[in-house]
C-alpha cells in the first residue's frame, strides 16, 4: 500500500484528538482582567514589589499562570472566582498522576473567605475532598 492508501485505510479513528476541556470551562487564553471585565489602573508609586506582581498577573493569561501565580493571587484575595477552579483541576491532576502536589496552592484555596465559600459551596466540597485525598482519606 502507498502511504496515501495507508492514511484512508487507517481512517478517522487514528486522527489526532483534541484534548477535552477543562473541567472548570474558563478561557483560560484570557487574563483575569478579560474575564473579570475589570481592568486596574496602575498603582501609584511609592509601590511595592507585591503590588506591582499583583498587578501584572492580573494581565497574564490565565494558562500562564504557575502554581505559585495563583498562590500569591488568592493570598491576596484576588481573582478566587476564576483561580479556585483552575487550581482545583490542577490540584486533582497532580494528585491522580502522583506528581508533586502543590500544598501551598491548597493552603492559598482553602484560604479563601467564608463568603466566597457561601457563593461557592460546590467548590468548598472539592477542596475539602482533596485535602482529604492528599492526607490519605479518599
Amino acid at each position: 500500500m502507498t502511504a496515501a492508501r495507508d492514511d484512508a485505510a487507517a481512517g478517522p479513528d487514528t486522527a489526532p484528538r483534541p484534548s477535552p476541556p477543562p473541567a472548570h470551562g474558563i478561557d483560560t487564553a484570557r487574563s483575569l482582567e478579560e474575564l473579570e471585565g475589570d481592568v486596574w489602573p496602575d498603582p501609584e508609586p511609592p509601590v511595592t514589589g507585591l503590588v506591582e506582581t499583583v498587578h501584572a498577573l492580573r494581565r497574564c493569561p490565565v494558562a500562564e499562570l504557575t502554581a505559585w501565580d495563583m498562590t500569591r493571587l488568592l493570598g491576596q484575595r484576588v481573582g478566587a472566582a476564576v483561580l479556585v477552579p483552575v487550581a482545583l483541576d490542577l490540584l486533582r491532576a497532580q494528585l491522580d498522576s502522583g506528581a508533586w502536589f502543590e500544598d501551598d496552592l491548597l493552603a492559598a484555596v482553602a484560604a479563601q473567605p467564608p463568603d466566597f465559600w457561601a457563593a461557592h459551596p460546590h467548590r468548598h466540597a472539592e477542596t475539602a475532598a482533596l485535602g482529604g485525598q492528599r492526607r490519605g482519606g479518599g
